[in-house]
């Protein structure tokens, strides 16, 4: 799915979504920086969140119409522990694909 959005997107920004929720699980986003790191990133980065992802992109969503209420209640929005460990793939402009490390067992 990945390499999906990456051939339909190819190098123009203007056709480049930003979130996408594939139902309850799925949930993908694109940093133009590392969220981890700050520096350049330009990827969709692909998780699978048990039933949060309608959550995630509801949160992106209100987070880019009026970012401060995101970041001044911001752990009632988001997971304690991030979603960085339910990453489970990424790509970048170009079709450069590296999928996350699989998680053995059930996400808990």
């Amino acid at each position: 799915m990945l390499r999906t959005i990456a051939e339909a997107v190819g190098d123009n920004h203007n056709r480049r979504l930003d979130i996408i929720c594939l139902g309850e699980e799925i949930f993908i986003r694109f940093w133009n920086l590392d969220p981890l790191e700050n520096g350049p990133l330009n990827k969709w980065y692909a998780y699978n969140l048990r039933q949060m992802a309608q959550g995630y992109f509801l949160h992106n969503v209100i987070e880019g119409i009026c970012p401060q209420s995101v970041l001044e209640n911001e752990s009632l929005w988001y997971l304690e522990s991030g979603k960085a460990i339910y990453k489970i793939g990424e790509i970048g402009f170009g079709g450069t694909k590296r999928s996350a490390r699989r998680r053995k067992g059930p996400i808990r």
